[in-house]
């Protein structure tokens, strides 16, 4: 039978010409978009859409009159499309959480995870605390000597078991896989995954290949990890940080063999997350203070702030043109996924140096665009591309009748230049309506709690709070 939306589009279309359409009796206490456009993968048209709770209730033609008592927000002129997704974050301070939704970002994944977050992801779903869907993996899993202190270890199929149990009784949404993980771990870890319900997703751990990840259960490989490793016929994994090696193996990258791969990325269930904009904050001196200037950076943690700029973890400049011509190489690996269709999701990799949270999706729209994805293809990339890598094709990433109400009102159309994302008129999270205005006075007050942190840390005897960041 068909839905009430459905016969309201079906009385519209038969009616005749003087035959007025059927009022839709609005929900009391519904949110109304009226007029406007509407941007989804489905289906891009002028309409109104009604928010009853936290999902949408109908998508109708601007001509449906409307009856009830309703709250109604004009979209006359402007362009409503589903909230974006971050793929790939790392979240270790509460005031970050604010960042993502003051850029219209409504979901995000977090990719290491501890009781930090799952308290924060019930703050949010309980509306005690501003910020997006909070989806997150639990502590890295990685192999012996692994790279982050906190992490998992896995060595054998009996370890990857208690693990992968321990993170999903603990409540986490995913897995995340590491570089030091021998095969046999790996794919350990992925049948024990399998057999408690969770994805895998992660890095392409040095034991195996890129190709192996793309036949395997793996949902995502993150920073197109591999791609070079096996491009360039390398004997052993690159070291994107010894700058002689990584030189040598973009010198023998194999064209055909980047095309090779693309097509097997199009033929796989895996989605590849670039985070393109982690690899260009590799930068000069010059750079890094440039961007330590910008206005965003007001919103960065103190501690945050302080690591960034550290000069002890500064690169010679070797290392910074060898990791700008990988750069290069990635995004051309980009490039030869899209030409193939093979599937791409946005990630910022948010929380390493001068990526901040919310901000960076757009610097990531960007960069996709600037690597030969369409507007609408990156849109995508950060919406319903985003949700299927989730698992959430049917819950959101979408404007359409039952999918959760997570929104972004836009003064401007974002499929002209996805830089028109930035221009928003409001936020919608799970039904919740923020105005512009709104978010910016959460920003502010977030911008003035850091700068206080941040005079008081410089007082005589002050001690530094430690730095999260995995």
């Amino acid at each position: 039978m068909p839905t009430k939306e459905k016969l309201v589009f079906l009385s519209f279309s038969l009616g005749s010409a003087c035959q007025a359409p059927e009022p839709y009796v609005v929900p009391g206490g519904a949110i109304v978009f009226e007029g406007g456009l509407v941007l989804s993968a489905e289906n891009t048209a002028p309409a109104t859409v009604v928010v009853y709770g936290d999902r949408i209730e109908a998508v109708l033609d601007t001509s449906t009159p409307l009856t009830g008592d309703y709250t109604s927000i004009d979209g006359e002129g402007r362009t409503l499309m589903p909230g974006l997704i971050d793929l790939h974050t790392h979240v270790w301070y509460p005031g970050e959480l604010t960042l993502f939704p003051a850029n219209g970002v409504t979901s995000v994944r977090n990719l290491f995870g501890d009781d930090l977050q799952l308290q924060w992801r019930a703050e949010i779903e309980s509306s005690e605390r501003l910020g997006p869907h909070l989806y997150t993996s639990g502590p890295i899993v990685d192999g012996a000597n692994p790279i982050w202190p906190g992490s998992d270890i896995v060595t054998n199929t009996d370890t990857a078991a208690e693990v992968v149990q321990a993170q999903r009784d603990a409540g986490y949404d995913a897995i995340k896989v590491y570089n030091r993980l021998t095969k046999q771990g790996w794919l350990a870890t992925l049948e024990a995954a399998a057999e408690n319900g969770l994805p895998v997703v992660g890095h392409v751990p040095w034991s195996v290949t890129y190709e192996e990840v793309l036949e395997s259960s793996q949902t995502t490989i993150e920073h197109l990890d591999g791609f070079v490793d096996v491009a360039s016929h390398a004997a052993t994994p690159v070291n994107i940080y010894d700058a002689e090696a990584l030189l040598q193996s973009i010198s023998n990258v194999d064209p055909s063999q980047v095309d090779a791969l693309a097509a097997l990325a199009a033929d796989s269930n895996v989605w590849n997350t670039p985070t393109l904009v982690v690899f260009d904050r590799f930068g000069t001196q010059d750079e890094q203070e440039s961007w330590m200037s910008a206005d965003d950076m007001r919103y960065v943690h103190p501690d945050r702030r302080a690591v960034w700029t550290n000069p002890d973890f500064a690169l010679p400049n070797e290392n910074i043109n060898a990791l700008d011509l990988y750069t290069d190489a990635l995004m051309g690996f980009t490039r030869a996924l899209v030409e193939a269709d093979a599937p791409v999701v946005l990630g910022t990799d948010s929380g390493n140096a001068f990526v901040n949270h919310g901000f960076s999706v757009h610097e990531e729209l960007e960069l996709l665009v600037e690597a030969g994805l369409t507007p609408q293809a990156a849109l995508d990339a950060a919406t319903s591309e985003a949700a299927a890598a989730l698992g959430l094709e049917l819950e959101v990433g979408k404007v359409e009748p039952g999918y959760r109400a997570d929104l972004l009102l836009l003064e401007a159309d974002p499929r002209e230049s996805v830089s028109n994302a930035q221009e928003r008129a409001g936020v919608m999270i799970a039904g919740r309506w923020w105005t512009e205005a709104e978010l910016q006075a959460e920003l502010a007050a977030l911008a003035e709690e850091y700068a206080s942190m941040a005079a008081n840390a410089s007082a005589p005897g002050a001690q530094p709070c430690p730095d999260h960041q995995p």
